[in-house]
């Protein structure tokens, strides 16, 4: 059985644990580590040996100038104990001035009577130093130390002063030197040092670089080429390499991209066929594995399950899908082997309706599943918009017409005989009548509205002088049903395009709504302002408002808020109102809250909008087309 290995694993061992596992770490950085270490030692050995150098010959000056000036202080300063401050401190001064060292005279016990750079009286006691205790065995020791605490280092020798006549020695003269001008030479070299380990650093690492970069470079572009294919770029290597073993790999691996190459191509012109068909099918199609996980989803299926095609791919059926009834079905089907229907299943939160069809589709290597569905509920909302329609034409229609009836019978019956009565009798059947004609005329009109037949008569129109016209004609029934109307519409506002008579009519319908369900008392508002390119139009009633699961509906033909349908009306007057706002270019919307009113927003485009433009347009080529 071959060995199963990971997908993208790289296993990497034999190289030096602690760098980077490429050529050129494996490589380049031994040989860079290398040469820096060298470097390092070289310098150190160097910068050690260069300070040592410079120190013996700074201690090698001290002591041949302490020498001198112990022979001059022998010849100048008073014999023996003789020898005051004054006069020692003066020849300190004198002479450190002519060598540029520091110059101390100091009495046997250890007090000094004199120095070039500090008062020989802050001086401590320098019995216990070296250079001053070791004179009088004859051993000329080098000190260092702080020149004062805090000051500048100093290297010190001294000798003893021996009188040119008199007693033997009872002085000292120390004389030191600052060790600044050795650590700036060191300081000097140290820079050396490493700008010329620095410029090595760089010629062997661009060598080494260079050496190696012609290898690695061959196995980089293999590395390429192989990943390439890896994702799906599969074509042939033509370049040439610099070495020849990569070539005989390079020669390999293009006989197997040729074979490669003719495989894909039949794999993608299959895969490509299979996702043309799914692609185009307006029922959904999930194909699912033998472990019940989603191999292939259509975009069908994605919108009915709300979710991305390439998210799910690879996730469990009844995951994606959520639904009991539709996992029972693939579960029957995967494990009976047999077609399973199912019908009229609620799926999603938006409950639409589906119905399925389980397939199981046996492969050469593996089982597989096939689920078709078919969305049914557009087809089920429009059977129920249809028997709805049906049944509120019938009661629209039956109500007048079993008026009518009802009064023709009672006419038969002997009403014909009293005149008075009989003239009421008629009155009312031609008011039914009237009725009749009204809604079908409405629906005529609505029916026009719907398909687009309709030809407007657009035309720069002042907001004030529309809306107060049309207002102005249901004032009677505002005045009989006791109700107050205010119109608040600015005379400046800019003029919309639009059909007077059309406007007119659907100002009329919301104000004729508003009077319908104002109490006595109340108040009906129309305003209209501008925003953007629109005129905004609100019809506001203080009436008994209508409830939010309502609003969604409103606008539907035949719909009442009143379920009894006691109201007046047909229930078609927000439908077409609904309609001619938006053959304008505008919208109509509906705000409302229970027992404190409603108030219907719709809009016109501006006469000097884009959107008049276009509906100017739109209407132009109705017209042209009505014509035609």
């Amino acid at each position: 059985m071959a060995a199963t290995f990971p997908r993208g694993a790289v296993t990497v061992a034999g190289g030096l644990p602690f760098l980077p596992a490429t050529l050129r770490g494996q490589v380049v950085v031994p040989i860079v580590l290398a040469v820096l270490l060298g470097m390092t030692i070289f310098g150190i050995v160097l910068i050690d040996s260069t300070r040592n150098l410079y120190v013996d010959r700074l201690d090698e000056s001290l002591r041949s100038e302490a020498r001198l000036v112990a022979a001059l202080a022998g010849e100048q300063l008073p014999a023996g104990t003789d020898t005051t401050t004054g006069d020692a401190q003066a020849f300190a001064v004198r002479i450190a001035s002519s060598l540029g060292a520091r110059v101390s005279v100091i009495r046997p016990d250890g007090v000094a009577i004199g120095d070039s750079l500090l008062p020989p009286a802050t001086l401590p006691n320098l019995r216990l130093d070296p250079a001053v205790s070791q004179v009088e065995s004859g051993v000329e020791s080098i000190t260092q130390g702080e020149s004062s605490p805090g000051g500048p280092t100093y290297r010190y020798a001294a000798s003893p002063v021996l009188p040119t006549a008199g007693p033997p020695a009872v002085l000292v003269v120390r004389v030191g030197l600052p060790t600044a001008t050795v650590e700036s030479q060191i300081a000097t070299v140290r820079r050396l040092v490493l700008v010329l380990g620095a410029t090595l650093l760089v010629i062997v690492m661009a060598v080494t670089t260079f050496s190696v970069q012609r290898v690695a470079a061959g196995i980089g572009h293999a590395r390429s080429h192989a990943r390439r294919i890896a994702g799906g770029t599969i074509e042939i290597d033509v370049r040439p390499s610099p070495v020849e073993e990569l070539g005989e790999l390079r020669s390999s691996f293009n006989g197997m991209v040729l074979e490669l190459q003719d495989l894909v191509a039949e794999i993608r012109r299959s895969r490509a066929e299979l996702e043309a068909t799914l692609s185009t099918l307006t029922d959904g199609v999930i194909l699912t594995n033998a472990s019940g996980d989603v191999v292939r989803i259509n975009a069908a299926a994605a919108r009915m399950m709300s979710v991305e095609a390439a998210d799910v791919i690879g996730l469990p059926f009844v995951m994606v899908t959520r639904d009991h009834e539709l996992n029972a079905l693939h579960r029957r089907s995967t494990r009976t082997g047999r077609i399973v229907k199912g019908s009229g299943i609620e799926l999603g939160f938006d409950r639409r309706m589906i119905d399925a069809i389980v397939q199981p589709v046996v492969g050469d290597d593996n089982q597989l599943t096939l689920v078709v569905l078919r969305d049914q509920t557009e087809l089920r909302k429009l059977e129920q918009v249809r028997r709805e329609f049906v049944a509120n034409v019938s009661h629209e229609l039956r109500t007048p017409l079993a008026s009518i009836r009802a009064l023709v019978e009672t006419l038969e019956a002997g009403a014909m005989e009293e005149p008075e009565l009989a003239s009421d009798f008629l009155g009312r059947v031609v008011i039914e009548v009237d009725r009749l004609a009204a809604l079908v005329d409405e629906l005529l009109d609505l029916a026009r509205l719907e398909s687009g037949r309709v030809s407007l008569r657009l035309e720069p129109l002042a907001p004030a002088d529309l809306l107060r016209r049309g207002a102005q004609r249901l004032l009677p029934q505002v005045e009989r049903a006791r109700l107050r109307l205010d119109v608040d519409v600015a005379p400046d506002l800019p003029d919309v395009l639009a059909d007077r008579s059309r406007i007119e009519q659907v100002l009329l319908n919301l104000v004729h709504n508003a009077i319908k369900f104002t109490p006595p008392g109340g108040v009906i508002t129309v305003r209209a302002d501008v925003e953007g390119d629109f005129l905004v139009v609100r019809v506001r009633d203080t009436g008994v408002g209508i409830g939010a699961e309502e609003l969604p509906r409103l606008f539907e033909r035949f719909y009442k808020t009143d379920k009894a349908r006691r109201s007046d009306g047909t229930g078609l007057g927000l439908a077409i109102a609904k309609h001619i706002v938006m053959i304008h270019g505008g919208t109509i919307a509906v705000r409302s809250i229970v027992n404190e009113g409603a108030t219907f927003i719709f809009t016109l485009p501006l006469a000097s909008s884009k959107p008049a433009e276009d509906a100017r347009e739109a209407s132009f080529l109705d017209r042209v087309e009505t014509l035609l």
